[in-house]
């Protein structure tokens, strides 16, 4: 059966029930490094919302979150895992009011565009009103249909996203206490790296209009206004020997109603075991294959061999170097829209200093040569787009940059950096002393 949706006016008590709620849940964790804050509707004053209790749960390492099931358990509240959402943890306590625990690590997006997104309204009664007005109306047209009732606010809350990272200068949130974790098994690496890069792939999805994120419980879609495959993506398959053909089907059908190619890369971690088979059954052909590689930054020391006087290296913060930056990706092949659709829409916040997203150009002679991006999440440092202008080609300036992103990232307190490496690429790190871990597959469909 449906539940009805209901929208109330705002209720002052739904803060002490949060306070109450937070003191038992700080209790459970003990001594894990673990925040509490109260987001969504019901932490806006004078926002009409349903009466559920949103708690957004910072920590150092999600995957530590489990053991704690049967605690919360004892605490009236049900586990979900990550119920849709990659990498969080999901707990709803059918209560009075309902709550809804939802816990991320420090350097997940999600963790800044919640507060950012409940602090922008909080300084913006008008806002509130119109926020208020769009869920009763959608709770009127939609009085049983929960699906329907939140697609309705996607394109508000979009346009609050935006309009709050672009207010703040912030772009992080630090967690008292919290360490990287050290201790590496290959499993646990291979999870590390398919976290870290489907981050990657739906990082600026949800603040650049020409990308969207299609909600799927067992895949992530990201779908574009760009005929390009380079931009409309699947992600994280995680189908069932049962349903892997029907789910292939849907997913196709995606794509294909607004005519876009599209990509899937496929990783060890992807179900079910046949899926690339039935990838090619289904009209998939294989674009590439690439290697998934780590490297012990503890046992890593920059070779001073390499040191070149004449780079400078910059960290991307602006609109300039940001234009650096994409010349020198595009000419190594990047699609020029990269730049033009999605970069240089992205509020700036998403990439400053402290965000998990890092982008740096080398300049030798105030002249862009060198690319690369860092990506810090899921308790590991991700390599990506590490790129030579062909013009500048050894020179010994992508190895140098690679050495600058790894000092970077040891700095921070990382002890594992992963890449993903082409075959051309292979032998070069391998040298730098990163390890092969996994295989991937991308397969493309027109």
């Amino acid at each position: 059966m449906s539940t009805k949706i209901e929208i109330v006016p705002f209720d002052a008590n739904w803060k002490l029930c949060f306070q109450e709620a937070a003191v038992k849940l700080k209790e459970t964790f003990g001594s894990l490094p673990i925040d509490f804050q109260h987001v969504g509707s019901t932490s806006i004053p004078d926002c009409f919302a349903k009466p559920v209790i949103d708690i957004l749960g910072i920590t150092s390492d999600i995957t530590e979150i489990d053991s704690f099931n049967s605690s919360l358990a004892n605490l009236g509240f049900q586990a979900k895992g990550e119920y849709g959402m990659k990498q969080r943890r999901y707990f709803q306590k059918k209560d009075i009011p309902c709550i809804n625990l939802h816990i991320f690590e420090e350097t997940d997006p999600e963790v800044m565009r919640h507060l950012r997104f409940c602090n922008y309204l909080r300084k913006s009664p008008q806002k509130v009103v119109e926020y208020s007005q769009l869920k009763r109306d959608l709770a009127k047209q939609f009085p049983n249909d929960i699906d329907s009732y939140c697609l309705g606010k996607e394109q508000f809350i979009k346009k609050i996203d935006m309009q709050a990272a672009k207010a703040v200068t912030t772009p992080n949130y630090t967690l008292a206490g919290a360490e990287k974790k050290q201790n590496w098994s290959d499993e646990e690496i291979k999870k590390a790296m398919d976290v870290n890069m489907h981050l990657l792939m739906i990082y600026f999805a949800k603040y650049v209009t020409a990308l969207e994120i299609v909600f799927e419980p067992d895949v992530t879609v990201v779908r574009s206004e760009i005929a390009d495959n380079y931009f409309n993506l699947v992600i994280s398959p995680r189908f069932t020997k049962e349903n892997a053909k029907e789910r292939l089907q849907h997913i196709v059908s995606i794509f294909q109603e607004k005519k876009l190619p599209f990509s899937l890369e496929l990783s060890p971690l992807d179900t079910p075991d046949n899926l690339k088979e039935l990838l090619i059954e289904s009209g998939f052909s294989i674009a590439d294959d690439s290697y998934g590689m780590s490297l012990e930054l503890d046992k890593w020391g920059k070779n001073s061999a390499h040191f070149l006087p004449d780079l400078e290296f910059f960290h991307v913060q602006n609109h300039a170097t940001l234009h650096d930056f994409s010349k020198v990706i595009v000419a190594t092949g990047e699609s020029p829209r990269f730049f033009e659709d999605v970069l240089s829409k992205a509020p700036e916040v998403l990439y400053k200093d402290g965000a998990a997203l890092e982008m740096y150009i080398a300049y030798a002679d105030s002249i862009p040569v060198a690319a690369g991006i860092v990506l810090f999440h899921a308790n590991v440092a991700g390599i990506y787009y590490l790129s030579t202008d062909p013009c500048h080609r050894k020179k010994g300036y992508g190895t140098a940059m690679m050495e600058q992103l790894l000092v970077r990232a040891k700095n921070k307190g990382y002890h594992l950096a992963t890449l993903q490496a082409t075959k051309e690429g292979h032998s070069i790190y391998k040298r730098l002393g990163f390890v092969d871990i996994a295989t991937y597959t991308e397969f493309s469909h027109e």
